[in-house]
């Protein structure tokens, strides 16, 4: 949903403008009709809090809202009709999931109809346990697959302990600290080495000074 389109995106545009075409929610029913006849289908409007809620007076404001509350509305799905094609898709009962990594946008007052739509469910971050015991070695094994060259066959639980410092504990940061890390782990020659501890400690800093929020401005 990060991507706009509103409307245009979700419902499709009318046959009068130039380049018109049908919706992405239509094209996923044709989609998933090629293998088999479609029920119930499940619709998934990923990050939902970073569509184009908050500008005041924007057409795509009112694009997105409006699609948004025909695709959540129990009666208004029930008569569902692409924009394109303009034809009622009968017997068409979807089940719609929307993501979001913060409710904040969703509680703007010109948003608020739509999140009193939605039933929230919230899911808490991982634990700093979780993250090195299974996400940090499950990432590392992913990572090894696509880049079999150099890589250890696996992490002790000090290099766990040194990634999970390095990224900050959010798990997107995992991959690139992996990264950074076996970049460091190896001599020009190829040759792996064993790292001291105030390499250590500066691989660190310089990983958490990546995540701190940029500024432009003049130091003495």
């Amino acid at each position: 949903m990060g991507n706009g389109g509103g409307t245009n995106v979700l419902l499709g545009s009318t046959p009068e403008w130039k380049g018109a075409s049908n919706g992405r929610i239509l094209s996923s029913i044709w989609e998933a009709n090629k293998k088999g006849c479609l029920g119930n289908p499940l619709i998934v409007l990923d990050e939902l809090d970073k569509a184009n809620f908050s500008v005041e007076g924007s057409n795509n404001l009112q694009d997105v809202l409006g699609a948004m509350v025909i695709i959540t509305g129990d009666e208004n799905i029930k008569h569902f009709q692409d924009l394109f094609f303009e034809v009622p898709i009968r017997r068409f009962y979807p089940n719609i999931i929307c993501t979001a990594n913060q409710l904040d946008p969703l509680l703007e007052p010109h948003v608020k109809s739509l999140s009193d739509r939605l039933q929230v469910i919230h899911f808490r971050d991982y634990t700093a346990q979780e993250m090195k015991k299974t996400i940090i070695p499950l990432q590392f094994e992913k990572f090894k697959q696509e880049h079999n060259n150099l890589v250890p066959d696996k992490l002790s639980s000090q290099e766990i302990d040194i990634i999970y410092d390095m990224c900050n504990g959010q798990t997107r940061k995992i991959t690139i600290s992996i990264k950074k890390y076996l970049g460091t782990l190896f001599d020009l020659n190829g040759k792996r080495r064993k790292l001291s501890s105030e390499e250590i400690e500066c691989l660190i800093r310089t990983s958490k000074m990546s995540y701190e929020e940029k500024c432009i401005g003049f130091c003495s």
